[in-house]
């Protein structure tokens, strides 16, 4: 136990340290708010002063307090929530960002006021998530740690202290803070070296359609004069929508760590169907060898999309997340193969139909990620990148009754089986997207 004279030594250094217009002043920034917690189980709360070589110096209730490290079983960083701020800050982003997609869509945007309040909700939340993720206290366990984990910590701790947030010291002038050369090893023996990712992506696309012209044909079937059993040819105007509230499920990830920084890893991500991802109609034409008059009417139908794709690839990142590395930065990229599916339905007039068909196609992603490690098995993060992926479907051919009109005179009609072969949509994927993951090292 210290004696009486040293406490009172003790209590007068922290005044002095306190009073000096050159030190630490009540005008200099605040050390962290700790806990700490003895072997004995005992706790104590105050503002981290100095970190010194064998003790650390607290100014807790007025009063100067120095804790020897050797009686130290974890230290607690108390955080302030952020929540608020960042929610707010989240909210006008997202409020900013999806009122520029809105704008930049023009006239064609459905249902405009209530897209930009989810845009600002969905920012407000994720700032509020972010918020609360920095908001939380950082613990480090001491007793039971490498010496030279240990030594590593007390540095970074230092940093956090009032005496180590003043000016560095000038030349010539002798540092007072505890000189900890000692480096952590950088990889545990039994660090986790497996690491489970589950994401939700949502592609950055505008509001819009990607419109192309494709060509088909169609014929009659059945008892029709020879000289209407020929293909007739059709141009079909095909669109593609890209919608903002698409979300792919993924990616679903497995990393093996082959060093500190770098991971091989496999990654599964499925769309979601898109329902309707598109259209495809054109206008059926021809002249009938019965009574020289032009009848038309439409084909075609809407259709729906999903695609999987399982895509291989490396990662590399800043270093490897400890109790002591908390923010982690990494980027990588992948390649392999999407299987992509398509669903046309609609109606002929008369009959209505639908029918599947599928793709494989190569597909690719690169990405940047940062993430937030709770625990250093357990991490929340963010994601963006660029994913390529396109699929030209095949054509496809269906039969129905059609009934068709005179052109110039629409109550003037007939009816006729005819086979109607569309042109296969090419679908576009590629975009760049933005994605929330969580992380499980095992």
């Amino acid at each position: 136990m210290k004696s009486i004279a040293a406490r009172l030594i003790m209590s007068v250094v922290i005044a002095g340290l306190l009073g000096l217009p050159t030190g630490l002043s009540a005008k200099q920034r605040r050390g962290a708010d700790i806990i700490v917690t003895r072997l004995d189980g005992s706790q104590h709360e105050g503002e981290l002063i100095a970190v010194k070589t064998d003790s650390l110096l607290l100014l807790s209730a007025g009063k100067g307090l120095s804790i020897d490290i050797a009686d130290i079983r974890a230290v607690r960083i108390v955080r302030k929530s952020r929540a608020g701020l960042f929610a707010g800050l989240g909210g006008a982003a997202g409020l900013a960002g999806m009122g520029a997609l809105v704008l930049g869509g023009g006239g064609d945007v459905d249902y405009p006021t209530q897209k930009v309040l989810i845009g600002a909700g969905v920012g407000a939340l994720a700032g509020f998530l972010a918020g609360m993720v920095k908001g939380i206290d950082s613990k480090f366990v001491v007793a039971g740690q490498p010496e030279a984990v240990v030594a590593e910590y007390w540095k970074k701790l230092g940093a956090r202290s009032r005496e180590g947030r003043l000016p560095a010291p000038t030349k010539g002038t002798k540092a007072t803070g505890p000189s900890l050369s000692a480096e952590a090893p950088s990889r545990s023996p039994r660090a986790p070296r497996f690491k489970i990712g589950l994401s939700v992506s949502i592609p950055i696309l505008p509001h819009g359609y990607r419109s192309t012209v494709e060509e088909g044909s169609f014929r009659f079937t059945g008892d029709v004069p020879p000289e209407e059993s020929n293909p007739i040819p059709v141009s079909f105007a095909q669109e593609q929508r890209k919608q903002l509230r698409d979300v792919h499920f993924g990616p679903l990830s497995l990393a093996y760590e082959w060093t500190e920084r770098l991971s091989a890893e496999a990654e599964l991500i499925l769309s979601g169907r898109a329902r309707p991802a598109g259209s495809s109609y054109g206008e059926m034409t021809f002249t009938s060898t019965a009574d020289g008059r032009e009848y038309s009417t439409y084909a075609g139908g809407n259709f729906e999309t999903s695609f999987s794709s399982l895509l291989v690839g490396l990662t590399y990142r800043t270093k490897a997340p400890t109790a002591l590395s908390r923010h982690i930065f990494e980027v990588g990229a992948a390649a392999g193969l999407a299987l992509g599916k398509l669903r046309i339905y609609g109606h002929a007039m008369l009959d209505p139909w639908s029918q599947d068909s599928s793709k494989i196609a190569f597909s690719g992603r690169i990405h940047g990620a940062y993430d937030f490690y709770i625990l250093p098995t357990f991490s929340v993060g963010v994601l963006i990148g660029y994913r390529y992926l396109k699929l030209d479907f095949p054509g496809s051919t269906y039969s129905a009754e059609f009934e068709f009109r005179e052109v110039g005179n629409l109550s003037n009609t007939l009816t006729r089986p005819a086979e109607v072969t569309l042109p296969g949509p090419p679908i576009v994927w590629s975009s760049p997207f933005l994605g929330f993951r969580l992380g499980f090292r095992i």
